[in-house]
């Protein structure tokens, strides 16, 4: 192992073969390989001028500065668990991250893991598949991916959740998820269930399923599909809604079951330019429209 401290900026190039531990006010990696594992702790932000290769595990605490580490050639094979402000991360390949942040950004060339907490936004960005721990994001969530998307562990997104997997991957929320509002868009399919939020919008993906989600206090309309192939509303509670409760357009093959709608500005539901529906087991009361 390998250890560098100073008390006031460092600044890392080189290799390590084992593991690497330092300290600092300021830290910044030039070029670094280590063969094991990084633990960093900085008293001022944490940058880098070269790429980062770490086969262990790493560990950065910046005590709430930022951390920027945004390289095209990094790679960290093993578990990330970054503490700071603001945390800007791009890794080669795989990543599995753990933040505990302000805001983030990530960017993964391959598949995702991430869990944690920010204060503010988190925005992602994967080129394969993307899973969910335990996340709690106190501002929006914007997510990009080339595969799928799904959850491991419960999500709590106070801003809107904006989500987006490949064009033939799946979107896949299931359990007890918080979010303000939540919007898929251009995906293969997508499933959200058993969701409590305000507004669920959903835009050119092929198959839809929303069941036994609860959605009250949208100034919107509740439920809104566009262009969707398959539909299966299934089991769901709107309520407080100041337009249409459910509202499907442009879509095939509609399935709207067992539902419950109340206090709509609206139509409790309402079907447009859908020909083939199958809309039965509803209950709607105090409707507008």
């Amino acid at each position: 192992s390998a250890e560098a401290h100073s008390g006031y900026d460092l600044l890392l190039s080189g290799s390590v073969a084992e593991n690497l531990y330092t300290s600092a006010g300021y830290t910044s990696f030039g070029s670094t390989k280590i063969f094991g594992n990084l633990s960093t702790k900085s008293g001022g932000p944490v940058v880098q001028s070269g790429p980062i290769n770490v086969t262990g595990s790493t560990e950065i605490d910046s005590q709430n500065q930022p951390i920027c580490l945004t390289n095209s050639g990094n790679h960290f094979n093993g578990t990330v668990a970054l503490t700071g402000s603001t945390i800007e991360i791009t890794d080669s390949g795989k990543l599995s991250l753990i933040l505990a942040a302000e805001s983030v950004l990530i960017n993964s060339a391959n598949d995702l893991y991430f869990e944690g907490k920010t204060d503010g936004f988190a925005k992602v960005s994967s080129g394969g598949n993307t899973i969910f721990g335990n996340l709690s994001v106190a501002g929006p969530l914007s997510i990009i991916a080339n595969g799928s998307i799904e959850n491991k562990g419960r999500i709590q997104i106070t801003g809107h959740a904006s989500l987006e997997a490949g064009i033939n991957s799946a979107i896949v929320l299931e359990g007890a998820n918080k979010f303000s509002t939540f919007s898929a868009q251009h995906s293969g399919s997508v499933k959200l269930l058993g969701a409590s939020l305000s507004e669920i919008r959903v835009n050119q993906v092929n198959d839809v399923e929303l069941g036994f989600n609860t959605l009250a206090g949208s100034e919107a309309d509740g439920i809104r599909i566009s262009s969707g192939h398959s539909v299966n509303i299934h089991g769901n509670t709107v309520g407080l809604i100041n337009k249409t409760g459910i509202r499907i357009e442009s879509s095939k093959e509609i399935r709207v079951v067992g539902n419950t709608v109340s206090q709509s500005g609206g139509d409790g539901i309402s079907i447009v330019g859908s020909p083939y529906s199958n809309i039965i087991a509803n209950v709607i009361s105090e409707a507008g429209g």
